[in-house]
This record gives C-alpha cells, structure tokens and sequence, in this order.
C-alpha cells in the first residue's frame, strides 16, 4: 500500500525498515490523504511537520502531524524544526513545492537548518523543461554535501521523469538501497526490479 503519487513513502519504508518509527519534514504537502508523501509513514508510526503555503490547517487537523503554513521560501527551518522538536538527523525530506527554481532553493535553506537528513526525495521536473533551474543545482548541491543519488529521473506512471532520490552515505548503508539504483525508470519498475509490491 502507498498514499505518494510516485512510491516515495515506499522507497522510505524499504531502505530505513518497516519497523523503523522515524521523524519526517514533508514541505510543499498539500492535503493530507491525497496523494501524502508522509501519511503512511505516520500511521506506521513515524512523527514529522508537514508545510504548504496554502493554508490546509483545518485538513490537517484529521492528522497527528503539525501543519505549518508558510511560504517555503521564507520559512525559518532551524526554527520550525526546533519547536518542533525534531532530532538533529532527520530520516526524510520531501520537497514537492511547484515553481521553477523554488524547489532548488527550498532544499538549499533547509540544508542550512543544522540538521541532516538519511533520505530526500526532491522534485525536478525535468521533463517540463526544468534541468537548470532544478535539476543540476539540486545534484551539485546534494552531491558536494555528501549524499548519493539513488533513483535518478524517476519517472511518474507514464514515464515522465520528476523527481530524484537520495541517500545520506553516512547514515545510511548503501545495501539498503542497492535495489533502488536507477536512472530514468518509471517507479513501477523500479519497484518491480527491486521485487516490492506497490
């Protein structure tokens, strides 16, 4: 079962563990039962914040996840993550925000929050034409910094590439998601070769 559009909270749960009861940002969340990158992993028990810019405080009431609503591009994550009480190493990142460059942007002021996160999963949309506004600046960011690009270009149900996939080597040991290497796979089949059901 999966709530994401494209299996990111899948993905998660495969490499940190269905068992594991982690801590999540999820920003750019729009409402919280469709299409939730962080639903399952809060009702396997996992706590985070969810942010939108669009004010969904009363939807998000139906969840045990704080909602925060703010621009992402203004918001100040040190400090939202300190009232928050989130540990100094975060087990997903979500960034999912819609306008060229913001996305980029975005993942470059949470990345000065004082905190690291085991996995991230960042929109690009490359496929709308997005490649120097999101996707090298993201990968040059997340590869200076330490972090392994696990799906590359991972592609929505009809193959159109959006997103990427990332792994923190120094958090997470790589044999837990060997089975996720890909470069330009639909997430079905990257599931399928990695024998999960979704």
């Amino acid at each position: 079962m999966k709530y994401s559009q494209i299996g990111q909270d899948k993905f998660v749960l495969s490499v940190l563990g269905e068992t594991h009861r982690g801590t999540f940002v999820d920003i750019g969340c729009h409402l919280p039962f469709e299409i939730s990158n962080t639903l399952l992993l809060e009702e396997k028990g996992w706590t985070g914040v969810a942010i939108d810019i669009v004010d969904f405080s009363r939807e998000w009431e139906e969840r045990s996840t704080p909602f925060v609503q703010g621009n992402a591009l203004e918001c100040d994550y040190a400090q939202i993550f300190d009232d928050y009480d989130l540990p100094m190493v975060i087990d997903y990142l979500s960034v999912d925000v819609e306008s060229s460059g913001d996305r980029f942007n975005v993942l470059k002021e949470v990345l000065l929050a004082n905190r690291e996160f085991r996995l991230i999963t960042v929109e690009h949309d490359l496929y709308k034409g997005y490649r120097e506004t999101e996707q090298v600046p993201q990968r040059n960011l997340l590869s200076r910094l330490g972090y392994s690009l696990v799906a590359s270009n991972v592609g929505s149900g009809n193959g159109l590439p959006m997103e990427d996939w990332w792994a923190n080597t120094r958090l997470v040991n790589a044999d837990n998601y060997a089975s996720f290497l890909s470069s330009g796979m639909a997430y079905r089949d990257i599931f399928a070769k990695a024998g999960i059901t979704i």
